[in-house]
């Protein structure tokens, strides 16, 4: 009985954290797509940009400081762009991570729920 008890507690606590790691899941996979989004928000002005840079270059109307601005707007966004990349992944590295572990935690629930009903 006390066995029991004990395998009944443990059952519990990991039924708990299994669902406390889902939700927490669920919340590295938003801020990821966020994430995403933002980088292909910046992608695209970072294209925007370079596009009217090009058309502004070919027509030769645009002053020298103005491009010298340009480029470093573009660098500037190619940064974020890394960096958001970089979080992204990292994220995405640690959702992965933790889908593993609830796996492991639902199959091992699955294992203590299988010896309680012997």
């Amino acid at each position: 009985a006390e066995q029991r008890d004990g395998l009944d507690g443990r059952l519990q606590e990991m039924e708990t954290s299994a669902k406390a790691a889902e939700q927490n899941s669920e919340a590295n996979e938003s801020e990821s797509v966020n994430l995403k989004e933002q980088v292909a928000a910046l992608t695209l002005e970072r294209d925007n940009l370079r596009s009217q840079l090009n058309e502004s270059s070919s027509e030769g109307e645009e002053p020298k400081s103005m491009n010298e601005e340009s480029q470093a707007l573009i660098g500037k966004l190619q940064e974020q762009n890394a960096s958001l990349t970089a979080e992204s992944d990292g994220l995405q590295s640690n959702l992965n991570d933790f889908q593993q572990w609830a796996d492991t935690a639902q199959s091992r629930i699955a294992d203590i729920e299988a010896e309680l009903s012997k």
